[in-house]
């Protein structure tokens, strides 16, 4: 079997249809305990599919999402419970789309009654109830070393919660949400120098429709706003 670190050779797909005989011969038992058999989580893990979709600098395999989706379908062929336990960090990711999309939706809708600081505030109490009860299963005390690191993502989380509640307070939502998602070129670059990951194909695509969706954006509202005063 190739390792995790020859990527470029891994057939997910061949190993997820290596499993099916197994994972057909535990369905019973795994829809009559209501969870997949430890002979099948164990095989999944042996095999690395729920690491396919990790980035390589993390020891992930960076499979390609078409090939991520004929692999859980591969394992669906078998068992759709078990296909569903593999796939359900694409179902989160989908899910965290959702609610990225409903908090700024409310975000944009608030700004109407109330000031940024009074939305930001109640952001993070609101932050602070959901996340803390998961939190508690896998807590662990701080180091003096992870101090600076805490300091820093709590100031620059502040600053960039509270820039977006106020450029949303201050602009319309189609205008301001392009400029928000250029932290994914951003990411990029920041990723190239520190980790040295080169940006694939994926990466230099999703920065041009951000680019082309920014730019097409601002030139209608100039060329509307031009036809209002005209």
């Amino acid at each position: 079997m190739d390792t995790i670190s020859d990527t470029n050779k891994i057939d997910w797909v061949a190993r997820a249809r290596s499993l099916q005989d197994l994972i057909i011969a535990s369905a019973n038992e795994t829809e009559a305990q209501g969870k997949v058999t430890s002979e099948v989580m164990e095989a999944l893990h042996d095999v690395e599919l729920f690491r396919m979709a990790l980035p390589r600098s993390i020891g992930g395999g960076e499979a390609e999402p078409l090939t991520l989706m004929k692999t859980i379908e591969a394992i669906a062929e078998a068992d759709a419970s078990t296909a569903w336990c593999v796939g359900l960090g694409t179902i989160a990711v989908v899910f965290s789309a959702i609610f990225y999309a409903s908090s700024q939706t409310a975000t944009k809708s608030l700004s109407n009654t109330d000031t940024p600081n009074a939305i930001l505030f109640y952001m993070g109490i609101i932050f602070i109830f959901i996340s803390s009860g998961p939190a508690i299963y896998v807590w662990e005390m701080p180091s003096s070393e992870d101090i600076i690191p805490i300091l820093l993502l709590g100031i620059f989380g502040y600053l960039a919660h509270a820039f977006i509640i106020r450029a949303l307070a201050s602009a319309d939502a189609s205008y301001v949400m392009p400029f928000d998602f250029l932290r994914l070129p951003i990411a990029a670059v920041f990723g190239l120098f520190l980790y040295g990951e080169w940006p694939d194909l994926w990466v230099w695509t999703g920065a041009a429709v951000i680019f082309s969706a920014t730019y097409y954006i601002t030139w209608h509202e100039k060329r509307s706003g031009a036809g209002k005063t005209n």
